[in-house]
């Protein structure tokens, strides 16, 4: 994986991204519980890897096409959605019976386990179908297995994964000891709370521009 990737990400919400955008993402946030506006942020989250893969222009929020945004929020949780059942079937016939007919502490340990692993999986392989899908377009596509394996085998896709994961880690668990200072971590959490829809955006495009690039990478 060309570590270029980083730097790319990290910087395209600084130059595609302008003022306009994150008033607006504050505003959807803000209306967030009407869902619509929920499923419009995930269609544009949708849009930046397609643009990604498709070497396009990132159009700002207020200039995309609302259906289109919608059409692609409700293909994304369609597709976690589908993800998730199987993911919760399979855990719950392997796993189920194991907390219901024993108490044996290694069994109930394996089963445990098991069901991170299948909570893993079900993780990657969700977001690579929505990666296929934001570069075919239809709900169809992003359930092509062969490609599915292709990428969830590759290396890149893995390193990805655990670096975006250790990240993530990282500044949460910074975050968290910051904000558990007596005082002022409660004051830097309650400052911080009108900046969070702008700063979810930037995580957003940031890491979907880079599994973006990583999907162009390994699919070339």
């Amino acid at each position: 994986m060309d570590t270029s990737y980083i730097d790319d990400a990290i910087s395209y919400p600084m130059n595609k991204l302008n003022l306009k955008d994150y008033i607006a993402a504050t505003l959807l946030w803000l209306f967030s519980f009407l869902l619509i506006p929920l499923i419009y942020l995930y269609g544009y989250g949708v849009k930046v890897l397609q643009v990604t893969i498709n070497d396009e222009e990132l159009p700002h929020i207020l200039n995309t096409n609302t259906k289109e945004m919608l059409m692609h929020g409700l293909s994304y949780i369609a597709i976690l959605i589908s993800y998730g059942l199987v993911s919760f079937l399979l855990a719950g016939i392997i796993v189920g019976p194991v907390y219901i007919f024993t108490e044996s502490m290694l069994l109930l340990g394996i089963a445990s386990l098991f069901g991170f692993f299948v909570i893993m999986a079900q993780s990657f392989v969700s977001f690579i179908s929505i990666m296929i899908y934001a570069d075919g377009g239809s709900i169809k596509s992003s359930f092509n297995f062969t490609k599915i394996k292709r990428i969830l085998l590759s290396k890149e896709y893995l390193i990805a994964q655990i670096g975006v994961f250790i990240v993530s880690f990282t500044v949460s668990l910074i975050y968290t000891m910051i904000t558990s200072i007596p005082l002022i971590g409660a004051l830097i959490a309650l400052m911080s709370v009108p900046f969070l829809p702008a700063i979810s955006l930037f995580i957003q495009v940031t890491v979907f521009r880079f599994f973006g690039l990583v999907y162009n990478d390994i699919t070339a």
